[in-house]
């Protein structure tokens, strides 16, 4: 199994190998682009006319894609709202990784551990609460 991203399908399709890594990608996972190149998505990358207009047509904000294996394709939505703890774990935000690191190196001090051997549960709501309230000392 390959992960194989590109910002455009022009680059994948220059390759020398595109005949190949067209016809071995099981799943395409596509998003909005309203500049889209009718040529490459539908002769490079055998979509059909409707999934083209789907690519061409979605809103880039909309959180929607289109998922394509062999000839079935889907529009998906990730809706992430209301996970705003979650994704500030996994961000890489400056802000949230400064207050990690320092709540962390704070929260391994007070437990008289290093900070290679404290879990999430030692820090991770700290890190939601303090977080939250830099925010709110922004606005």
């Amino acid at each position: 199994m390959g992960i194989f991203a590109t910002q455009s399908p022009e680059d994948a399709l220059r390759s020398d190998i595109s005949a190949a890594l067209i016809e071995q990608t099981a799943t395409m996972i596509l998003l909005p682009n309203p500049n889209a190149d009718k040529k490459d998505y539908i002769e490079g990358l055998k979509l059909t006319e409707a999934e083209f207009n789907v690519i061409v047509n979605l809103d880039e904000r909309s959180r929607c894609f289109l998922v394509k294996q062999g000839h079935s394709s889907a529009v998906c939505q990730l809706n992430l709202r209301g996970m705003d703890d979650v994704l500030s774990v996994i961000s890489a935000s400056t802000d949230n990784i400064e207050i990690m690191q320092r709540i962390i190196r704070e929260n391994a001090s007070r437990l008289g551990i290093s900070v290679n051997q404290i879990t999430p549960e030692q820090w991770l709501q700290d890190f939601y609460d303090q977080r939250k309230g830099s925010r709110s000392k922004q606005t």
